[in-house]
């Protein structure tokens, strides 16, 4: 009975967070959308004062300038994209000069 009811409360409260974020509305969505209302919704409004938003955690390491390695190799990557196009054009004008 006990494992039951521990089941069971955990189900209501999955609910009632899986209810409450579908009323929450996203940037540029629009604000009409109907959303059916969850037939304990007018029950468990006493558990919000418990819920709250766990932390992230990232993996990510950040250097002196606030940025990430991840952000770094992007820069790195835009970089030699960049030189990579330099000197495609450079072997593209070359090949016009031998050409003519």
């Amino acid at each position: 009975m006990g494992l039951e009811c521990k089941q069971r409360w955990a189900s209501f409260r999955g609910q009632n967070r899986k209810y409450l974020k579908k009323l929450t509305t996203k940037s540029g969505q629009s604000a009409s959308i109907k959303i059916p209302k969850w037939k304990y919704a007018d029950e468990m409004p006493f558990v919000r004062r418990y819920m709250r938003e766990r932390d992230t955690v990232t993996n990510l390491e950040y250097d002196e300038k606030g940025e990430t390695d991840e952000e770094e190799l992007l820069q790195a990557e835009s970089e030699h994209d960049d030189t990579a196009e330099q000197e495609e054009q450079t072997a593209g004008s070359t090949k016009k000069k031998v050409q003519k």
